[in-house]
């Protein structure tokens, strides 16, 4: 048991340097098996103290693995007229688990001060089992119908002579049990961050052992054992929140910050309602590049840069006109996606000619989500539209016409 101990206290010293996070923990035990303290009272009565260490990591998503050791021990004691079986189990627990916190901005926001967690793990447990068969003077307990322990066996002529004594609960006998078993934790708890670099947590593990001999009597299924506890974490690689409270900004010029121009339009920041303006770009008052005719399409971009006060357009400034919409109706009545980006950049380039046609003659085939035509001539010059897989994506328009640029 110390040989295994201390290769576990090595293991966890190597790993350190590659951790996120240190912490300590402790708690009680509670032994669920094959022995009851009466039919009155049931298992999770005898609690035993344990504690442990870990280390981890915790990632982005909320997934944390961490891998750690525990000691702790296991116990119970029956109070029965016709039984009194009694055992204390020592145990070395080393495990590795997979928690996934809730504070990921998915379930819970990140700078919430309460980190919910579940999870499960993986461990290996050491186990070795004692009785408590003698008092501290070596006399053996003889459990007597009256309820009380005497020195001697529960005999006629023994009435008169046999002394009352009391267990002493040192578990100082051999049960020769000494073996190792696979133990599946089940996790649930939560932590509460300070702001620093420190939080404390609270958990509650449900252990299921792959033996039924953590108590050495074989009566019915495997053995298990619940945990109550307490840890201090340290965080070692995060940001302490006062260290960033209490940041010291002295010998910062704020003058050269008010003038700073990050794109280099010679409108500065505080003023410049475009930041990001494409380098060489002439620029307003207010940092924007231009557009003269209005359409909130900048002329760099503009594909029609005289487009009429009251008309719509696409994203390169071209006029979206009424055969425009009536297909994208079409469209959307079909359940066919997307159309802003199918049309924006396809339908300037259909003929002029054979829009309002299309426009007319073109019906949206519903189940296929695709265009279907009757028109020969229209066919020749636009392709069929369809829906590529699950994408929602459409494929372009092919044309004949000399106005595909």
């Amino acid at each position: 048991m110390k040989k295994t101990l201390t290769l576990l206290i090595l293991i966890l010293s190597i790993n350190i340097s590659y951790s996120q996070y240190i912490s300590i923990n402790s708690g009680m035990y509670s032994y669920n098996g094959d022995l009851k303290k009466s039919d009155k009272i049931k298992s999770g009565t005898n609690w035993q103290f344990g504690y442990g260490a870990s280390i981890g990591k915790t990632f982005k998503n909320g997934i944390a693995i961490e891998i750690g050791f525990n000691k702790y021990a296991l116990a119970q004691n029956e109070v029965k007229v016709d039984s009194n079986l009694n055992f204390k189990t020592s145990i070395l627990e080393f495990s590795g688990n997979f928690l996934y916190h809730l504070d990921n901005d998915i379930f819970i926001n990140k700078t919430s001060r309460i980190s919910p967690y579940l999870g499960f793990g993986v461990g290996f447990i050491n186990y070795e089992t004692n009785y408590d068969l003698k008092d501290n003077a070596g006399e053996e307990y003889h459990y007597w119908k009256d309820g009380s322990i005497r020195n001697q066996e529960e005999e006629y002529e023994n009435i008169f002579t046999s002394e009352k004594i009391r267990r002493d609960y040192d578990y100082e006998t051999s049960a020769n049990n000494s073996a190792g078993s696979i133990v599946i934790p089940l996790i649930i708890g939560a932590e509460l961050k300070t702001g620093n670099k420190i939080s404390f947590g609270i958990a509650l593990k449900y252990f299921l052992a792959s033996t039924d001999l953590l108590d050495n009597y074989k009566i019915g299924g495997n053995d298990s054992y619940l945990n109550i506890g307490a840890s201090l974490k340290y965080n070692i690689k995060a940001k302490s929140m006062n260290k960033l409270k209490n940041m010291d900004y002295k010998g910062m010029k704020f003058s050269e910050i008010d003038k700073m121009d990050q794109d280099k339009d010679g409108v500065i920041d505080t003023k410049d309602l475009c930041q990001s303006t494409k380098p060489g770009e002439k620029v307003d008052d207010n940092g924007c590049p231009f557009d003269l005719d209005k359409d909130y399409v900048y002329d760099y971009k503009d594909k029609e840069p005289n487009t009429l006060d009251s008309a719509a357009v696409t994203v390169e400034g071209i006029t979206i006109s009424d055969e425009h919409f009536q297909i994208m109706q079409m469209l959307y009545d079909g359940q066919i996606f997307p159309v802003e980006d199918f049309f924006y950049e396809n339908f300037p380039y259909i003929p002029v000619l054979l829009r309002n046609e299309m426009a007319e003659q073109i019906e949206v085939d519903r189940e296929e989500k695709r265009f279907v035509n009757s028109s020969e001539e229209l066919k020749n010059v636009v392709k069929t539209i369809t829906v590529i897989g699950t994408s929602g994506e459409i494929t372009v328009f092919k044309s004949t016409g000399s106005e595909k640029k």
